[in-house]
């Protein structure tokens, strides 16, 4: 609303200089975003809304937003968190705290994400592993393959060659190996 407009520029205006005085990044393009340890985070300052139920003459309930008069920063990250004016503290009286959640946030955040940079590659390097592992088992398995087939091979020329001989014993002593039977 109108009569907050000037007080939530003003309060955006010292966060974000109190930011960039704390070594953080500020980026705009089109939402206002800090970085802190290079995480990114999106911010916001809004005014606090009102449901209030009007009379409708359909047989749902219809609401309209009323504004409260009450300052809202919102930050975008897991999970969301946002700060509001009190009955007793306005928005103004907790950059402090603002500005400690954060950078405790972007530490928390960056530990998180070094630990999944490290699983991730533990990850990487197993599957890695288990590739390679599975590449050697395939090439033991064809060379086994070839193995068994040259076995077979060498068996069953050996029973022909067995076959051959009884065959051509057998013609001999019973006087019937004759050209054909020979070839």
């Amino acid at each position: 609303s109108d009569n907050l407009y000037g007080r939530g520029l003003r309060f955006m205006d010292t966060l974000l200089k109190l930011l960039e005085k704390r070594g953080h990044q500020i980026t705009i393009n089109p939402e206002t975003k800090v970085i802190i340890r290079g995480e990114s985070y999106s911010i916001r300052i809004d005014e606090k809304h009102r449901r209030v139920k009007r009379p409708s003459e359909y047989s749902w309930d219809t609401f309209d937003l009323e504004p409260t008069g009450y300052l809202c920063l919102k930050v975008d990250s897991f999970p969301k968190k946002e700060w509001s004016d009190g009955k007793t503290k306005k928005l103004e009286d907790r950059l402090v705290d603002i500005l400690a959640w954060l950078e405790i946030k972007g530490e928390e955040d960056e530990q998180q994400a070094i630990a999944s940079a490290n699983w991730n590659k533990k990850y990487e390097e197993e599957k890695q592993r288990e590739k390679e592992l599975q590449i050697l088992k395939d090439e033991e398995l064809a060379k086994f393959e070839e193995l068994f087939q040259a076995a077979t091979r060498f068996h069953k020329a050996h029973y022909l060659r067995n076959f051959i001989k009884e065959f051509e014993d057998f013609a001999i002593k019973s006087n019937t190996l004759n050209p054909e039977k020979q070839e």
